[in-house]
């Protein structure tokens, strides 16, 4: 269950339960500390299809080469997500940086390109920004992106059923950073209750 009142030991002791699960599921969390504080890493690629704005009659592009379609280039993204306990919002936050495949930083502007479509870029630029900031992780004290964690709470609040806070929070907010959850995480809090009721 959900305590509407997080606090640091809650996040540790989830975040403790969520790598073990990770490692159950061959998935590929890490649980790091630093200076006494605890947080979750991951890391992985995203393959993006450079595009460039075309003017297609009918909205169809037609490819009678099947070669050309894997001569479309492309940019390969190291994404390194951190869940980290904030401690000023009292809610588990996503932090995020992003490295092209030469090692150069991903710059804020750019950042958004990673996470929406470029049709959909225009129109949802400013809820873009309006979501995902630019801090100091707080542990490490470097810059960092984040999905700001205003209305984190109020979410978490709406599944007081949940096991996990932590499963819980990257299963709402992992996709729109493309952040990929294995499945496998809720059967296990489910044969987990069945376990205990027998």
């Amino acid at each position: 269950m959900i305590s509407l009142n997080f606090n640091e030991n809650d996040f540790n002791e989830k975040a403790k339960e969520f790598r073990e699960i990770s490692e159950k599921l061959n998935d590929t969390w890490e649980l790091n500390e630093k200076m006494g504080k605890i947080y979750l890493v991951k890391k992985q690629k995203i393959s993006i299809q450079n595009k460039k704005e075309q003017e297609v009659e009918f909205g169809e592009i037609v490819i009678d080469d099947a070669s050309a379609v894997n001569s479309i280039p492309e940019t390969i993204y190291s994404i390194e997500y951190h869940v980290v306990f904030h401690p000023s919002y009292q809610v588990p936050v996503l932090y995020f940086n992003a490295h092209s495949d030469d090692g150069r930083f991903v710059n804020f502007d750019d950042v958004s390109k990673i996470f929406v479509e470029d049709y959909e870029l225009k129109q949802y630029k400013d809820e873009i920004y309006q979501i995902i900031s630019q801090a100091d992780h707080p542990i490490l004290f470097k810059p960092f992106y984040m999905i700001h964690p205003c209305h984190i709470h109020e979410v978490l609040s709406k599944f007081p059923e949940s096991k996990n806070f932590i499963l819980t929070f990257l299963t709402i907010y992992g996709p729109s950073v493309r952040l990929k959850m294995l499945e496998g995480y809720e059967k296990f809090y489910m044969e987990k209750e069945v376990m205990a009721n027998i």
